[in-house]
């Protein structure tokens, strides 16, 4: 098991840091969904939303401050700070010196930096921050600790057996009768399919957002989602949170946005309840008319500056 007092946690003017043991033949993986990589031993990573990633920096779709060891332990840096993560790539200067000669010109990456693959310590850069919260999980394996996580991050719920199964989504410009040719389609041609998604052609305006049908391309919803219902396709609906001024809900909402548009549109500043409430209980009318589910677009840092 590991140490706790081998755990190493600072505090400057900058803000936190912590120093987590690393030994010799231990592989870390984690950081939430990294793309470029897998084992993240000798890597320095910076798990923050982004829905371009470069390189394999940890910038992602889904990051998470949190990473376990295949020395049956996991450790969870409790933040929403940009936190950086030199995973056994940096040695300390009063580490022991190693007696390699590099005589010989590198002349490839790999040869190139394995020597900084070797650190014997996890450091972990926090700034802005007075103090940090930091979990440390045990466990028999690396399953063993993805489960206490679980475990102490609520666990979740258990999704429906048709949020796991096959879903198609529509053009975006497809209409009502479109959709149902589609889906007679499927199933004539024995398709498996659980989840019919409808792209952003089902509102009066997109990019921004209106929530609310275009009943010039699906005039009955109600109608075209009970016939897909019984042909065991559930209706899923694409939109995000920006939303149009010809919304029924733009102007309710106005006072409890953010100070600036996308797209002309508002943005609902979710953490207040009043955004919260107003934007579910329009949705509640589409849930009326038989919609199963809603894809969020366009909520994951797009335009992030690099550097």
């Amino acid at each position: 098991p590991i140490s706790l007092d081998g755990i190493k946690m600072n505090r400057t003017k900058r803000g936190c840091s912590v120093a987590v043991p690393l030994v010799n033949g231990e592989d870390v993986y984690g950081l939430g969904m990294q793309i470029g990589s897998f084992q993240q031993r000798g890597k320095k990573k910076r798990p923050l939303v982004n829905d371009n990633p470069l390189n394999d920096l940890g910038h992602t779709h889904a990051p998470q401050t949190f990473y376990v060891s295949t020395k049956g332990h996991g450790i969870i840096i409790n933040t929403a700070r940009y936190t950086t993560f030199h995973i056994g790539s940096n040695k300390m200067k009063d580490a022991p010196a190693s007696a390699e000669i590099r005589s010989e010109i590198r002349t490839n990456e790999e040869e190139l930096y394995k020597a900084n693959n070797d650190g014997s310590y996890v450091f972990i850069d926090i700034p802005n921050v007075d103090g940090i919260e930091v979990f440390v999980l045990e466990g028999k394996d690396l399953k063993s600790v993805v489960q206490r996580y679980n475990l102490l991050s609520g666990g979740g719920c258990l999704p429906p057996l048709w949020g796991l199964g096959l879903k198609y989504r529509t053009k975006g410009d497809f209409n009502q009768q479109q959709v149902l040719d589609m889906a007679d389609y499927f199933r004539n041609s024995k398709i498996p399919c659980d989840v019919f998604g409808l792209e952003p052609g089902w509102q009066t305006t997109a990019y921004s957002c209106s929530y609310v049908w275009d009943k010039g391309r699906f005039p009955a919803p109600k109608e075209m989602t009970t016939q897909l219902k019984s042909k065991g396709l559930l209706t899923n609906l694409w939109e995000h949170a920006y939303v149009h001024p010809s919304s029924p809900i733009h102007d309710e909402l106005k006072k409890y946005s953010g100070a600036f548009l996308v797209w002309n549109g508002l943005v609902p500043d979710f953490i207040l309840p009043e955004a919260r409430d107003i934007f579910t209980r329009h949705h509640e009318t589409l849930v009326d008319d038989g919609i199963i589910s809603f894809k969020l677009d366009e909520c994951d840092n797009s335009n992030i500056a690099y550097g």
